[in-house]
């Protein structure tokens, strides 16, 4: 609860707090368990910027959690944030195919 609060008034801080989080517990449930991203987002235009943000976010925290030791506790927190990189990418992906299909 207190990192969604975090996210969503103080997201300049998220990487202090992950850092921080993962220095306190290896824990995979609490890892999973938060969302790195505000509630809510509105945009103009193509959404695009904002999912590439959101990717930013993700491979950064990848990196912090890449400088854990030891690395074999922070094995599946590689696996879980690869595998929301992925989704984004996917996103990416999808909004692109759909702003060209929309523009021709």
């Amino acid at each position: 609860m207190i990192f969604n609060a975090i996210v969503n008034r103080l997201s300049n801080h998220i990487y202090e707090f992950v850092d921080c989080l993962l220095s306190l517990t290896s824990d995979i449930e609490i890892f999973n368990n938060l969302s790195f991203f505000p509630d809510s987002r509105s945009w103009c235009g193509s959404e695009i910027p904002i999912f590439q943000g959101e990717l930013d976010t993700l491979l950064k925290i990848k990196e912090i959690i890449q400088a854990k030791r030891p690395k074999l506790d922070y094995l599946e927190h590689i696996e879980s944030i690869d595998k929301q990189i992925r989704d984004q990418e996917n996103n990416i992906k999808r909004v692109r195919k759909q702003e060209f299909a929309r523009d021709e």
